[in-house]
């Protein structure tokens, strides 16, 4: 990821301690990952969405063909 890999130009800071630069880079790490899972579980949640939707849309079309298929079986 971007922010994971890019120096961040204010730990450059004179002020800022090692150990406070490497708790931010801890918390910045956890950060970045928990970002990624969302990032994952959003893609996921997308695609059931769209095989809910192909399953609404075909779904009862294939229940009319079949039933239409009985009725012009039964009649011929």
């Amino acid at each position: 990821m971007f922010i994971e890999t890019t120096p961040n130009p204010a730990m450059e800071f004179h002020e800022v301690t090692d150990e406070e630069c490497t708790d931010l880079n801890v918390l910045l790490k956890m950060k970045c990952k928990n970002l990624l899972i969302e990032i994952d579980r959003l893609e996921g949640r997308w695609m059931m969405l769209r095989f809910s939707y192909l399953t609404i849309v075909f779904l009862p079309a294939s229940f009319i063909a079949v039933i239409i298929e009985i009725f012009c079986t039964e009649t011929f």
